[in-house]
């Protein structure tokens, strides 16, 4: 059971909407491949959607609220990102002063649906009901998907993006508790 502000969820509760979310996002027109932009904080909304990115085979480009609008645009020019992902509507707006500068954004969905301008994470959610499950839609997931592009801080120079597959998230997964004992 995890507990967070939002109050308590379980892990299968959170699968579900993750393979709902994916389907949503499937039925907008997200294809595998396809790089999302993610300008969200770490939250059980980012879980789910991260997962559900996965699911969908996407390609996460993931960035923190605390990201100047300058190194947002380039980064989502660089990495063509089409969909864009953010927390709530206040960086939904900071979003929306960039567009100009990332010729590839299109639709622009809130994680938190308070005073969200336009599409919500829950509507996405709504629109996946019927998915097939969490387990069903990973088991199509293979391990040379690109899973994420993760940037540098670009402290010496412009960031660069980090190609990370899902046979990089296996690898740590099978290795790290080894480390641990």
């Amino acid at each position: 059971m995890l507990e967070d502000t939002d109050g308590k969820v379980s892990r299968e509760a959170m699968l579900q909407q993750a393979a709902q979310l994916a389907e949503g996002l499937r039925q907008i027109g997200v294809k595998p491949g396809d790089r999302v932009g993610f300008f969200a904080d770490n939250s059980r909304r980012w879980i789910i959607t991260d997962l559900a990115l996965q699911l969908a085979r996407a390609i996460s480009v993931p960035r923190g609220t605390y990201t100047t609008q300058d190194e947002i645009a380039e980064i989502f020019r660089h990495a063509d990102a089409g969909l864009v992902l953010v927390h709530d509507a206040r960086r939904a707006e900071r979003i929306e002063e960039v567009r100009d500068r990332v010729p590839s954004m299109g639709e622009v969905v809130c994680l938190d649906p308070q005073d969200a301008p336009g599409r919500t994470v829950d509507a996405l959610i709504e629109l996946g009901k019927g998915a097939a499950s969490f387990g069903e839609q990973a088991a199509q997931v293979e391990a040379d998907d690109i899973a994420t592009i993760i940037y540098t801080s670009g402290t010496t120079g412009r960031p660069k993006g980090v190609v990370l597959t899902q046979a990089n998230f296996a690898h740590q997964v099978r290795v790290l508790p080894d480390l641990f004992e």
